[in-house]
C-alpha cells in the first residue's frame, strides 16, 4: 500500500538553523525509522533553493498495509523530536 506523509516543520533562511524546525532533518530520522519495517520509498519533495531551508517535505513510501499503524506513531513520534508536524495519508486500500 502507499502512503503519502507531509511534514510541517518552521523554515526559514540557511543562515539561521537555530530558528527553525528543519523537515529535512526531521525525514532523515524518519527514513532511517522506516527501513526496518521494510518500507520502500517512491519519491520525496523537500525544497528547491540551496540556502532556504523549507516550511514542508512530502514523500510516498510502499509499505505492507499491516504497518499502517507502526508507521503512523514512528512518524508521529519522530516528528514530535523534530518539532514538525505530520499529515499522513493512505493512497490505496
Amino acid at each position: 500500500m502507499e502512503f503519502e506523509i507531509l511534514i510541517q516543520g518552521r523554515g526559514g533562511h540557511g543562515s539561521r538553523p537555530d530558528l527553525c524546525s528543519n523537515p529535512v532533518d526531521c525525514f532523515t530520522a524518519v527514513y532511517t525509522a522506516l527501513q526496518p519495517m521494510g518500507c520502500r520509498f517512491r519519491w520525496v519533495d523537500g525544497g528547491t533553493s540551496a540556502n532556504i531551508i523549507p516550511d514542508t517535505l512530502s514523500f510516498a513510501v510502499l509499505c505492507d498495509a499491516s504497518c499502517w499503524e507502526a508507521l503512523e506513531q514512528s512518524v508521529k513520534n519522530v516528528c514530535k523530536n523534530y518539532n514538525c508536524s505530520p499529515v499522513l495519508q493512505k493512497k490505496g486500500e
